[in-house]
């Protein structure tokens, strides 16, 4: 079973690291300052859409992703990769 789910399931993420807010009824952890924002850390979502996966991410890869912040890969490890290539293109 997960290694179907893993078939048919990659990674997004956004190329510039994030500040989350966190809400101000929860407890605040360490990395997170009293204005209730956390230090910028890259994020990732993984996304599995049953048998829509596999279309999905080609809709999504065939878009101009570096043009809008985000990159796609079936793989932490791809994801990372794309993300330092990206980088290296724009500095």
């Amino acid at each position: 079973y997960q290694e179907l789910i893993q078939a048919n399931m990659f990674y997004l993420s956004p190329i510039q690291p994030y500040v989350y807010e966190m809400p101000s009824w929860n407890a605040r952890p360490d990395h997170v300052g009293e204005n209730g924002l956390t230090k910028p850390y890259l994020s990732s979502w993984y996304i599995h859409a049953g048998t829509n996966t596999g279309q999905l991410m080609h809709n999504l890869d065939r878009h101009k992703s570096a043009e809008v912040g985000w990159v796609i890969a079936k793989t932490i490890q791809g994801l990372k990769w794309k993300i330092r290539k990206h980088q290296k293109k724009v500095s």
